[in-house]
């Protein structure tokens, strides 16, 4: 009997093997970076929203518009460039990726981000913003866990509450799930359209809530877990 229970290991090995070879694997497509340009990855297995990504910096020494041609020349033009809130992004899809470069232009330099996004063959379920408190009626944006830098994790929301009243918010709830105030929010008065919040958790945790009044009534906020 050990010796058939052994034969019938050795088979399913064999079989998972055979399996794993034969199962196609997708590579993540290389982005090309412009003359002179650096870059420095970010994170190479990270989920944003529930799909797998890759993000890296990137900065060149050189004007936005000449960074945006050098991409529609790499990309035979086949590319979507969209300008929102003062940054352009240029977008093209390559395969089963759809690639992101998000730029910024700083006089004769430009700065920004490129992200690279694995498409999903069905629709994901990520369930955005689960397990953090968050005010009645608050829609959640975008939720990024950076799986290659321990819990890591930025949530976007948005809401129809003051800054001011966000910070109260959360100056009363996050001790509930163990973080504590470091920093005193005097300076967020009920008139600031600007606030920001820090909490220290156990060991090094740290949580930021960046609190901004964008286009009234919506307040955006932005949560940094590290």
């Amino acid at each position: 009997m050990r010796g058939s229970h052994a034969h019938t290991g050795q088979r399913l090995t064999a079989s998972l093997l055979l399996f794993a070879v034969a199962t196609p694997v997708v590579a993540w497509p290389k982005v090309p970076l412009p003359p002179g340009a650096t870059g420095e990855a970010v994170s190479r297995h990270m989920l944003y929203n529930g799909v797998p990504m890759r993000a890296s910096r990137i900065s060149a020494p050189l004007e936005l518009d000449e960074v945006v041609e050098f991409y529609r020349a790499q990309w035979g033009g086949d590319v979507v460039v969209d300008r929102i809130n003062g940054k352009t992004i240029v977008g093209h899809l390559e395969g089963k990726h759809y690639v992101t470069v998000e730029l910024t232009g700083m006089g004769s330099r430009s700065e920004g981000t490129i992200g690279i996004m694995e498409l999903p063959d069905k629709p994901v379920d990520a369930d955005l913003g689960k397990g953090f408190d968050k005010p009645a009626n608050t829609e959640v944006i975008s939720d990024i866990r950076y799986l290659d830098s321990g819990g890591a994790r930025t949530i976007v929301m948005r809401n129809r509450l003051t800054p001011y009243v966000n910070m109260r918010y959360y100056v009363q709830r996050m001790p509930v799930h163990g973080w504590n105030l470091e920093r005193n929010p005097e300076r967020c008065l009920a008139s600031s359209s600007d606030c920001v919040v820090n909490f220290t958790g156990s060991g090094d945790a740290k949580l930021s809530l960046a609190l901004t009044r964008e286009q009234p009534p919506d307040t955006s906020i932005v949560v940094n877990i590290e």
